[in-house]
């Protein structure tokens, strides 16, 4: 792995680093999918990764110091800015779209079999990016394949009856509540079930709920109102947890097959994360600027910020002395994470305390093997099999201009 910098070559190859980053923003968006796995599909891994770690000690040096040529320098900003401004503008453009075609079996389904042909699809292809196979990277592939299997296989949390509070909640504005069965929501008290402490006080203080809302703990019955448990929150810039997430999910991000979006939704923030980024591109559109949503979104950024410092400088030395082993070690990462975009599972109807007005979602619950005739499994079948044929078509023209 070199150690060049690198540098945008025109306009053309900055239009190709938009499209890689949207792509990259893309898969961030849907739980199960790593931005870090197109960013390697792509081809644009290693190079991403230098771009990252040009930003470094010498550079916030030079910056507090007021040399502000001599910190700018040696930045590949041309690089970072356009795959940058790609991920940002696909999260902003289809947030809301992402959400509704998760929020729907059907098309949760179709948009995870198309996934799952692109990631099988370019599999075979990044096994060529190793020069010689040996038992060591025999060894890195089946590591890989076992963190990433371990990681996807962990259960994500949903609401649980028993535990947390219950709220009272009369009606949701769009949604029939009594049409079919809602897993965190009881009918005949009219009470949102399963509601953890800090969900309490984010609905408090984004006024889902007020001081006089009807709450109920569940460990013991006790019944008062929200202002009886809420309990008052430290007014931080940054909020700390959210920050420890986004460390550990743009960890995560840059690992092919590890999906941050997975690993914030197994820390229990996704929701809120996605529905600030919503609400923020709802607030700039009216010119009603969100501060709750740009608090969760600046606390998760300082996150980011601190652990691509810290991770990428780990994955760039790990390719540049060991790179037939970390390649396949990041195959296996694909290989086992395939689990998460499986398409076919189970799901419960449950409403997000913080996203009410968002309607009924889906909660998945186990990967399931569906019947074979099922038109639905067909249909994605077809969807998968097409992103697998696009994915080798594009990786064989590719191969042919390379030799041309």
């Amino acid at each position: 792995m070199s150690d060049e910098t690198p540098r945008v070559q025109g306009w053309r190859h900055a239009l190709l680093l938009l499209c890689c980053g949207f792509c990259m923003g893309m898969a961030d968006l849907v739980p199960g999918v790593s931005g870090g796995t197109m960013a390697f599909i792509t081809g644009i891994y290693e190079d991403l990764l230098r771009s990252i770690r040009s930003v470094d000690g010498a550079f916030f040096r030079n910056l507090l110091c007021l040399r502000w040529r001599t910190a700018f320098r040696g930045i590949a900003w041309g690089y970072l800015v356009a795959v940058g401004f790609g991920a940002l503008l696909a999260m902003a453009s289809l947030a809301h779209v992402v959400l509704y075609l998760l929020a729907e079996p059907v098309s949760r389904t179709y948009l995870f079999a198309s996934f799952l042909g692109l990631i099988a699809g370019s599999i075979y292809f990044c096994t060529r990016r190793v020069s010689r196979w040996t038992t060591l990277e025999g060894v890195s592939l089946v590591l890989g394949f076992a963190i990433a299997l371990g990681v996807t296989s962990v259960k994500v949390p949903g609401p649980k009856a028993g535990t947390g509070y219950d709220v009272f909640i009369p009606k949701v504005e769009g949604v029939e509540l009594t049409a079919h069965p809602i897993s965190n929501y009881d009918v005949q008290r009219k009470m949102l079930t399963g509601v953890d402490d800090k969900e309490l006080a984010a609905m408090w203080a984004r006024r889902v709920i007020d001081a006089e809302t009807p709450v109920q703990r569940s460990s013991d019955g006790v019944m008062g109102t929200a202002s009886d448990f809420v309990r008052p929150q430290p007014t931080w810039i940054i909020d700390p947890w959210l920050a420890l997430c986004g460390m550990i999910a743009i960890s995560a991000m840059l690992l092919p097959g590890i999906s941050g979006s997975y690993l914030l939704t197994i820390l229990g923030v996704y929701p809120l994360v996605i529905g600030a980024f919503a609400d923020l591109s709802n607030s700039l559109r009216t010119f009603d600027l969100d501060w709750e949503a740009l608090k969760v979104i600046s606390s998760v950024a300082a996150g980011i910020v601190l652990g691509l410092a810290v991770f990428s400088r780990f994955i760039t030395w790990l390719l540049s002395y060991h790179h037939d082993r970390a390649v396949a070690l990041l195959i296996g990462f694909m290989l086992g994470a395939l689990r998460a975009v499986w398409p076919f599972w189970s799901y419960a109807s449950v409403l997000s305390p913080l996203k009410l007005s968002k309607g009924i979602q889906l909660l998945p619950l186990e990967a399931i093997w569906p019947g074979l005739s099922s038109p639905t499994v067909l249909f994605a079948a077809a969807i998968a099999c097409a992103s697998c044929g696009v994915v080798l078509l594009l990786e064989l023209v590719a191969l042919k201009l390379e030799r041309a």
